[in-house]
């Protein structure tokens, strides 16, 4: 299950393709290739994944409340809450960028 993508479950969408392939008589298929690219053209759209743009929004709003509230901290002189803040924006922005990228390298 993923954060940014919405991946489908692939195994019977692959199971009744196959089955459907198995109940073809192949004396009747003038061009197997073509058949076969036909199949696998009409698979590609059940399989690929959604990617949740909602979510993206919602992490990088994260990200601005952040590092607004570093730069608030600094400008009044409050150095704690300033490393903290600063520090958990470099955290999920490295968290955000790792997981999409992760995700994204998953999918294909």
């Amino acid at each position: 299950m993923g954060i940014f993508f919405e991946s489908r479950e692939k195994l019977p969408i692959l199971s009744a393709a196959l089955e459907e392939a198995l109940q073809v008589n192949p004396l009747n298929i003038v061009d197997l290739k073509s058949e076969s690219e036909n199949r696998a053209l009409e698979l590609t759209p059940q399989m690929e994944s959604k990617f949740r743009w909602g979510r993206l929004a919602f992490a990088v709003l994260l990200l601005i409340a952040l590092f607004a509230g570093g730069l608030y901290a600094a400008a009044h002189q409050l150095d704690d809450w300033n490393k903290a803040l600063i520090h958990s924006f470099e955290l999920v922005l490295g968290l955000v960028i790792g997981m999409l990228s992760g995700e994204a390298a998953g999918q294909h």
